[in-house]
């Protein structure tokens, strides 16, 4: 699974493994996620940290069509639906 890292000035993608032979739930995920933030993203890349939303629709938009668009308020307070 790819993540989207910034140090605040570059911005970067980490490749992080959920295992092999199996399909992760949701919970999963947001455990390995946030496994890789706190034990593996700072020995790896120091100084960097995950994107936010508003950083990774900025890198998204960068990415796809060479510019930045406005990110709606509610970005701001983004979660993953229950």
């Amino acid at each position: 699974m790819q993540v989207h890292i910034t140090n605040g000035r570059q911005n970067g993608v980490a490749n992080i493994s959920m295992g092999i032979g199996k399909y992760p739930t949701p919970s999963d995920i947001a455990d390995r996620i946030a496994a890789f933030e706190h034990d593996e993203l700072p020995g790896a890349a120091p100084g960097f940290r995950l994107q936010t939303p508003q950083e990774f629709w900025d890198t998204a938009c960068l990415d796809r069509i060479g510019g930045k668009l406005a990110c709606p308020p509610t970005w701001q307070a983004w979660k993953p639906l229950d």
